[in-house]
């Protein structure tokens, strides 16, 4: 029976130095010869994402990239998109203000990469794992007038502050229509409150012509659990937030440095153990 096998990168496929494992490669490859269909589904640009996905060969038939937290969704083998979501400009501009008055480094994107109004420490370590180009602007009301796929508030040094903003974003009526979330205890990320990595891997699976009960997802982080309990399976990481375990159906053994993927596929759809 084919099967769509979903996984994030960062913290799951990846190791935490950014490289793969080779029993990820392997197992990723030996379910794509069994007839299954694969997708990243990341945080990251297309073309941060991309190149993860040509290292692994991800740019043949049955291979699709979610990028932008669910907010798109890409053919990888003719690189065309199949949906696009977004915030709007006006709630962007908002967002990427308030952010900034709080004292919070944040940035937006487009499909050319980052969009930033300040050079800063947060911005050059985020682009050392990201490896984007970036586009800088003077004011944020010179984003032109079109949707933008997320904004993301970074702080390496202490995510007191994002905690902080966060429980603010949450109280007021900007949450009815923007989610606000962590993808990495550092990253507070917004987004259009009915897409999710969750709603994309559904919208993925109907595209295809599976049922839910046919996914397989893999995360660790907090934006990964609306994809878990979407599954018919959903993985947690060993090295998974305690709050994403507690909606996973199983939990690796082996963390993201050890091939924790290839031993969800090795489980649940090779059936090598």
């Amino acid at each position: 029976m084919k099967k769509l096998i979903c996984f994030d990168l960062d913290g799951t496929l990846l190791r935490d130095d950014k490289t793969i494992p080779k029993e990820n490669v392997l197992a990723i490859s030996q379910a794509i010869e069994a007839g299954c269909y694969v997708s990243i589904v990341t945080g990251r640009s297309f073309t941060s994402a991309f190149q993860i996905a040509k290292e692994i060969g991800l740019y043949k038939e049955n291979c699709f990239l979610i990028n932008f937290q669910g907010n798109a969704i890409f053919e990888l083998k003719n690189q065309s998109m199949i949906y696009e979501s977004g915030l709007s400009a006006s709630d962007t501009k908002q967002l990427l203000k308030d952010l900034n008055n709080r004292g919070l480094y944040a940035q937006t994107y487009d499909n050319n990469g980052i969009i930033s109004n300040r050079d800063c420490k947060d911005l050059r370590l985020y682009n050392e794992i990201a490896l984007e180009p970036i586009r800088f602007v003077k004011d944020w009301d010179e984003l032109e007038d079109k949707i933008y796929p997320k904004v993301i508030s970074i702080d390496f040094s202490s995510n007191v502050a994002l905690e902080r903003y966060q429980k603010d974003f949450l109280k007021g009526e900007d949450a009815k229509r923007i989610s606000c979330f962590f993808s990495d205890p550092k990253f507070l990320e917004f987004c259009d409150i009915n897409t999710s990595k969750g709603t994309a891997v559904k919208r993925l699976a109907e595209y295809i012509g599976l049922s839910m009960e046919e996914v397989l997802c893999i995360g660790d982080e907090r934006n990964d659990i609306s994809m878990i309990q979407m599954a018919g399976i959903g993985c947690a990481m060993a090295n998974a937030h305690p709050d994403t375990k507690q909606y996973a159906d199983y939990i690796t053994e082996k963390t993201n440095n050890q091939g924790g993927v290839a031993e969800v596929i090795e489980k649940f759809i090779l059936n090598k153990k």
